[in-house]
């Protein structure tokens, strides 16, 4: 199984969003469950991200053929869309420059 190569094992490898902890970084000295999951309708595909800053592993499997695509230990490649980040992961960018006050 491609996502047991990448370390990623999960309780059920069924379609939605799960929750481990990182092959990566072991989900930091706590060992929480950084690492979201989301696997395809149908199980066709795979993709993962850690939400620890000092990590932030991500990557993608195609399950239906067993082809592992990206998630080598990249940063930064967080186009996954709303499903892994659950839409309020303020690190992705959206409004403001993060720059207080102002004059």
């Amino acid at each position: 199984d491609v996502l047991l190569e990448k370390g990623i094992m999960l309780q059920a490898y069924t379609p939605g969003q799960h929750r481990v902890t990182c092959p990566s970084c072991g989900g930091g000295s706590s060992g929480e469950r950084s690492l979201a999951v989301l696997i395809a309708d149908g199980g066709a595909s795979a993709q993962w991200l850690c939400h620890r800053a000092t990590c932030e592993w991500t990557g993608g499997a195609d399950l239906a053929d067993h082809r592992s695509g990206g998630g080598g230990g990249s940063k930064g490649s967080r186009n996954f869309g709303r499903g892994l980040n659950g839409g309020g992961d303020d690190r992705s960018g959206g409004g403001g420059d993060g720059k207080a006050g102002g004059g």
